[in-house]
C-alpha cells in the first residue's frame, strides 16, 4: 500500500488545490498558528460569577485551530459543570449539569457553522451560575431560522461545507443537520428547560439553562423564611 503524502491527504479532504495550493480551511482546521493568517480564528472562553458579566472566575483565549479549540471548549465546560452521580441501578450514572451531547453539538455548531467574513468577530462560550451562552458570528440561510432544522424534513446545510466534511471525516460530527434537535432532546430528556436560539447583531446565541436553580421570588421567600426562623431562635 503507497503511503499518501501530507499534500495529497490535504488533496483529499478538499483543503488543497491540484497545483499544491492550501485553501483557508486547511489553516484553519491544520495551522499551528492560524491566527497569523485568520486573526479571527480563536474562541474566548469565560466563566463568570453569578449571572452577568461583572466578575471573571476563570477565562482563557484559545487560538489554536478548529480541533485544538473545539477540545478547549469540551474541556472547559468538563471543568467548570457539576458533576452528580445517581445509584439507582447496578452501576453509578453520572450526569453533567448539562448533556454532553447538548454541549458537544453545540461546540461543533458554534466553531463550524461560523461566518468569517469579520476579523473582529469570534466565537465566545460564557458559563453562569444558572446558563450557558454560545455565541458564533453568523445568522441562519436566508428566510429560514432554527425551527427549520428541527424538521427532519430539511438536511445539513453548512455555512462552511470543507469545514464540516472534515469533521465528518474525523468523526466529529455527522453529516445530517441534527445539531439542534440532539441539543433539544438531550436537554428535555435531562428535565433542563428548552434553550434559547437568538439572533443577535452578527451573532447567533445559543443560551442552555441549568436545572436546580431557584427563581429570584423562590429565593425571596427562603430569605425570609430563614430570617423569620433567626428571630424565633
Amino acid at each position: 500500500m503507497t503511503l499518501q503524502t501530507p499534500l495529497q491527504v490535504l488533496q483529499k479532504l478538499g483543503v488543497a488545490r491540484n497545483d499544491g495550493v492550501l485553501l483557508n480551511a486547511a489553516n484553519a482546521l491544520f495551522g499551528l498558528d492560524p491566527t497569523m493568517h485568520h486573526i479571527q480564528c480563536k474562541v474566548r472562553l469565560a466563566r463568570f460569577e453569578g449571572t452577568n458579566k461583572l466578575v471573571f472566575r476563570d477565562q482563557t483565549v484559545c487560538e489554536g485551530n478548529l480541533f485544538k479549540q473545539y477540545d478547549a471548549v469540551i474541556d472547559f465546560c468538563l471543568k467548570h459543570l457539576n458533576l452528580a452521580g445517581r445509584m439507582d441501578s447496578k452501576f453509578r450514572q453520572d450526569t453533567l449539569t448539562v448533556p454532553y451531547t447538548a454541549i458537544k453539538e453545540a461546540a461543533i455548531n458554534m466553531l463550524c457553522h461560523r461566518s468569517w467574513n469579520a476579523d473582529n468577530l469570534t466565537p465566545s462560550l460564557a458559563i453562569y451560575d444558572d446558563r450557558m451562552v454560545f455565541q458564533n458570528p453568523g445568522t441562519f440561510p436566508p428566510g429560514m431560522s432554527w425551527k427549520d432544522f428541527v424538521d427532519d424534513s430539511i438536511g445539513s446545510m453548512p455555512l462552511n461545507p470543507t469545514i464540516a466534511n472534515v469533521f465528518y471525516r474525523r468523526g466529529t460530527m455527522e453529516s445530517w443537520g441534527r445539531g439542534i434537535s440532539l441539543i433539544m432532546q438531550s436537554c428535555r430528556e435531562q428535565g433542563l428547560p428548552e434553550p434559547k436560539i437568538e439572533i443577535v447583531p452578527n451573532f447567533v446565541n445559543l443560551t442552555i439553562w441549568f436545572k436546580d436553580l431557584l427563581s429570584a421570588q423562590d429565593t425571596t421567600r427562603l430569605h425570609k423564611t430563614a430570617q423569620d426562623c433567626t428571630s424565633q431562635i
